[in-house]
């Protein structure tokens, strides 16, 4: 698995991550009440996706909110957002950078949020 994680890796570029980004972040927008099971296997790619690209590609403000906004909807895809924003959270880094992410985003509060809205 981490062969095949890192040769894919090797072959896509940043920008190729950060168009599939895009591609992701518009299937959650857009996507979210006409093509639920579009949504939650967008959210299953992210989730595998998570552990090798750059961790700021999905932890950021905007793809958290839309994650969060799933969550608090509890709708079809609310599961799969939860699988997905743990996966951000769990994503393997060093102790320090890892605390600042999690205090950069906010994951505390956020998670109060998703859960109270």
């Amino acid at each position: 698995e981490q062969q095949r994680a890192l040769a894919i890796r090797h072959a896509m570029g940043a920008a190729d991550v950060g168009r599939l980004a895009e591609c992701w972040y518009t299937i959650l927008r857009n996507f979210r009440q006409s093509a639920t099971h579009l949504v939650v296997e967008c959210l299953k790619v992210i989730g595998a996706f998570v552990g090798w690209i750059e961790v700021s590609t999905v932890a950021n403000d905007r793809f958290l909110g839309a994650i969060c906004e799933l969550v608090s909807e509890a709708g079809p895809a609310a599961g799969q957002a939860c699988e997905c924003f743990g996966a951000v959270v769990e994503r393997s880094m060093p102790l320090p950078a890892k605390i600042a992410m999690l205090e950069q985003l906010r994951i505390l509060k956020r998670v109060q949020d998703c859960v109270h809205e």
